[in-house]
């Protein structure tokens, strides 16, 4: 996958894991893969795992879009909030003015995920070009 020049790749340390990079500020972005399932209910399920470990104060910071790029269907989450589930970004207080740019990309084999945290500030201005990289992308 095509990313940010700022990304710095770091090793991949659990088994589901394609790749994984850290960001500025703290941020750090994953693609995995957890099996062969395109189950809807699975899928959903991750999305509403996901929601919950933020604190979103107004509805308008989250958006859920299911979309069709290069014949794949793609479920686009984007969440502005307070991260509470710390421990993916090595911990420590919760992180406020983030965001999650994430994605479940259905492909032939099983739903391939990408989940990218960082400020807000950092994600929000370029979230459409890794939506973008991630629907280009060869898994």
């Amino acid at each position: 996958m095509q990313v940010p020049e700022s990304w710095e790749a770091v090793p991949v340390d659990q088994p589901f894991y394609l790749a994984k990079w850290k960001l500025g500020n703290g941020g750090q972005a994953t693609v995995s893969f957890l099996g062969p399932s395109n189950n809807t209910e699975t899928i959903t399920r991750n999305i509403s795992r996901w929601i919950d470990q933020w604190e979103i104060k107004e509805e308008s910071d989250k958006k859920i879009e299911t979309v069709q790029r290069n014949g794949i269907v793609i479920s686009e989450l984007s969440i502005n909030g307070t991260l509470n589930a710390t421990q993916q970004v090595g911990g420590g207080e919760k992180r406020e003015n983030w965001a999650l740019v994430g994605a479940i990309a259905q492909q032939e084999f099983g739903p391939v995920y990408l989940k990218v945290l960082g400020p807000k500030d950092d994600l929000n201005k370029i979230s459409k070009i890794i939506f973008t990289n991630f629907a280009n992308a060869s898994f």
